[in-house]
């Protein structure tokens, strides 16, 4: 018998892997080197002493006796032990039972395994999370509301999706680039896990877009409350660097049951829901209407519709007249978009942009309208007619784009224009006061082309913005405009606006002229160059070449 103990001995201490016996009781009866070195003791005395294995779930160590008691043998057994400081460690085993003296007792073999764990749990979080925010992504987000609907139906308690979607955030990504940009991302990120429970899921889809699953909530009430705290959140300054960037975001709700039963009813109309926060001024949220979804719907077929549009060449421009009253000649055209549709016909922007802007199609379409307009400069030239300029609206889109210059002097080049005779429209809000608007503004000051300054009073600009800016025009707005005659505020700012922008040497025009009492009022300010109804609506080009040819 001793013989045999001593056989068994040297078998312990001779394995690689580690070896051990314990009582069904959990004791540690003997080890071997491996053993006590897995677990982060220098002997297997020192193991020994602590009497019993460190379980990190005190549950595994009695599960895996009774499996033994009626299986005989467990194989291929992974679990989490910690080590003597207090680290944890996962290994796997293969334990049997064998007769002792002093009753059954366990005996296994154990091999570290937490490289391969760890491994293993980095590539299964790389599948299930976003690599940006470290978020939830789609496939575990829709993990998780399967088993969030299954309790919510069993407990008889509501549910809300919600899809947040930043706003504007190209334009961000445009400014900043992209890395600064991701990192305002995983800040956005968490702080919509810490506003929310720990319960309560935030996911990230991909680009500026979030999923949120908010739990056994009351009512639409309590969630209108927790949207509203989202985006106060949200709007926090974010300084990163030396930047401070202020972010908004729309939030679509949907509720379980009422608005759907499966997760993909629930996003689409949340989804539906945000394009609707959207659509009535963004920085604010909406519950799904059944209606939401039907203009959603619409809005869809008028992106496609646009697609076709371009390729039938349904696209036209309408050219409006800027009027020097005192010569009574066209200084300048402004080329405005619409979109002979076959069945609807003219069809103005305000009708169709908004979808084109969220189908992705506005540099698409702007791009065609400044060479759609620079071709017919050089047509109007060729045909002998005076050189009259003509402006495009640039959207700030547009505006934003890495490329803009070299595409622009690709258009110039192309068509053969003088770039003088171009003149780009740059509205206040599409700018953002940066150092990347600087450049690009003088960037297309340097192809030769002229800027102006349009719906001038709806942003931010202040008269050094009017010094140090590269403009040639500034367009007063409309909205101010109509309203001189009739507020005191309004007229007093037109006056201002008109000698400020003199003072520095800029062309000033009032857009949105109708009557002749606003034309008397501006007369007699000194402004000079006006545009609006009171001229005549814009007009095809063939009719506008009729114009240009009595002016002749």
């Amino acid at each position: 018998m001793a013989s045999a103990e001593n056989e068994s001995a040297g078998l312990l201490e001779r394995r690689q892997v580690g070896v051990y016996r314990q009582g069904l009781d959990g004791r540690l009866v003997d080890c071997n080197e491996a053993c006590a070195r897995i677990l982060g003791y220098d002997s297997p005395e020192e193991l020994l002493r602590t009497g019993a294995f460190d379980y990190f779930n005190a549950s595994d160590q009695p599960t895996i006796a009774a499996a033994l008691k009626d299986l005989g043998t467990v194989n291929n057994l992974e679990i989490c032990l910690r080590r003597r400081n207090g680290t944890l460690v996962w290994v796997t085993q293969n334990i049997g039972l064998i007769p002792s003296g002093d009753g059954d007792q366990i005996e296994g073999v154990l091999l570290e395994t937490t490289e391969q764990r760890l491994a293993s749990e980095r590539i299964e979080y790389q599948v299930t999370h976003d690599p940006v925010s470290g978020l939830p992504n789609r496939s575990l987000y829709l993990d998780r509301l399967m088993v969030a609907l299954a309790q919510s139906q069993r407990r008889e308690r509501p549910l809300a999706v919600c899809v947040v979607d930043l706003d504007h955030f190209d334009l961000i990504n445009a400014t900043f680039g992209r890395g600064l940009a991701d990192r305002i991302l995983k800040v956005v990120g968490d702080r919509l896990v810490e506003a929310l429970r720990l319960e309560d899921t935030v996911a990230r889809f991909g680009s500026d877009e979030f999923s949120l699953i908010i739990v056994d909530v009351d009512n639409e009430v309590s969630i209108a409350s927790i949207a509203q705290r989202l985006l106060d959140t949200i709007s926090h300054p974010i300084v990163i660097e030396t930047h401070e960037v202020r972010v908004n975001a729309s939030i679509g709700i949907s509720m379980f049951p009422g608005d759907g039963a499966d997760p993909e009813m629930l996003l689409k109309n949340a989804d539906a829901a945000m394009y609707r926060a959207k659509d009535v001024g963004r920085n604010t949220w909406q519950f799904y209407q059944p209606e939401v979804n039907a203009r959603a719907f619409e809005r869809q077929m008028v992106v496609r519709s646009l697609r076709n549009a371009i390729r039938n060449e349904e696209l036209v421009l309408h050219y409006q007249p800027q009027i020097n009253v005192q010569t009574g000649q066209i200084e300048c055209l402004e080329a405005l978009l619409r979109w002979n549709h076959p069945e609807l016909g003219i069809v103005n922007p305000e009708d169709f942009l908004p979808a084109a802007e969220q189908g992705g199609l506005i540099p698409k379409i702007g791009e065609w309208v400044i060479r759609t307009t620079a071709k017919q400069a050089r047509l109007w030239a060729e045909a002998g007619l005076r050189a009259v300029r003509i402006a495009v609206n640039l959207s700030w889109r547009q505006f934003q784009q890495p490329d803009l210059i070299r595409r622009l002097g690709v258009i110039i080049l192309e068509e053969g224009i003088d770039p003088s005779m171009l003149e780009l429209e740059i509205s206040e809000r599409a700018m953002q006061h940066s150092d990347r608007t600087m450049t690009t503004l003088l960037g297309l000051k340097n192809l030769g082309v002229r800027l102006a300054l349009d719906d001038y009073g709806t942003g931010r600009s202040s008269l050094a913005d009017l010094k140090r800016l590269p403009f040639d025009t500034i367009k007063i707005d409309p909205s101010y405009v109509q309203n001189v005659t009739r507020h005191l505020d309004d007229a007093a700012l037109v006056q201002a606006v008109i000698t400020m922008a003199r003072a520095v040497g800029l062309r000033v025009v009032a857009e949105g002229v109708e009557t002749k009492d606003q034309l008397s009022f501006l007369r007699d300010q000194s402004c000079v160059d006006m545009q609006g109804f009171f001229f005549g609506k814009p007009l095809p080009a063939f009719g506008m070449e009729g114009l240009l040819k009595m002016q002749h």
